[in-house]
């Protein structure tokens, strides 16, 4: 799929070792994950600079989702609270 993904946005990833494709792996398909990959394929990127690059993507994703979730629970709290009114009070 990642390769696919690659072609689709005209990358040559061939030229990228295995091990920096299977960190890259990790991360959605998107683009910080093609600037990330266009930024190995242009200079030898070490592989500890790669692994702490995704790792720091992937830390700032868990937190945007944890956020969105954290609205998401808040807004299904309020919801509950009406329709519990809307239960007790029918008529009003």
């Amino acid at each position: 799929a990642q390769e696919r993904y690659f072609l689709s946005i005209g990358l040559d990833a061939g030229k990228l070792h295995y091990t920096h494709k299977l960190l890259l792996t990790r991360l959605p398909n998107d683009g910080a994950k093609a600037e990330l990959t266009i930024d190995c394929m242009r200079e030898i990127c070490p592989l500890y600079q790669l692994e702490r690059e995704t790792q720091e993507q992937l830390r700032l994703q868990a937190v945007e989702w944890l956020e969105e979730m954290d609205a998401r629970r808040t807004a299904c709290a309020d919801l509950i609270t009406r329709l519990e009114d809307v239960i007790a009070y029918p008529n009003s």
